[in-house]
């Protein structure tokens, strides 16, 4: 059961964040380093006249590594505050030293990705 989470990337990695009680990690993550696939959803826009949705979406495959070192595991941190909370960086690295000991952070290294939309054009 995955519960919120939040996402920031670098140089060809994901890194994902979440609460440690939120999921045994070892329950969706048989090893150290398993092989996922990530989905990513854009913006969705129903059009229940036409019986149709636009969207936009990319899957992302690649490598999931469970086992971080500490120091790669509060880079991961800053960057998602660099990314959310751009304005409060100084007391959300604070923050993110504290509630350290709480958190899961998961780093997928893609190795490939596909994506796809839909668009509807406007009636005339």
């Amino acid at each position: 059961r995955l519960s919120q989470i939040a996402v920031t990337s670098i140089s060809g990695s994901v890194f994902l964040h979440t609460a440690r009680t939120a999921f045994s990690i070892s329950s969706i993550f048989p090893s150290s380093a398993s092989k996922v696939s990530f989905c990513i959803i854009g913006d969705v826009h129903l059009l229940p006249e036409q019986f149709t949705t636009e969207y936009e979406s990319v899957i992302l495959r690649g490598t999931a590594l469970i086992h971080l070192d500490e120091s790669e595991r509060m880079e991961a941190l800053r960057l998602l505050v660099d990314k959310l909370s751009p304005d409060f960086r100084a007391i959300g690295y604070k923050y993110s030293e504290k509630s350290f000991h709480r958190v899961n952070i998961i780093r997928i290294d893609i190795e490939e990705y596909s994506g796809k939309c839909k668009h509807v054009r406007a009636a005339d």
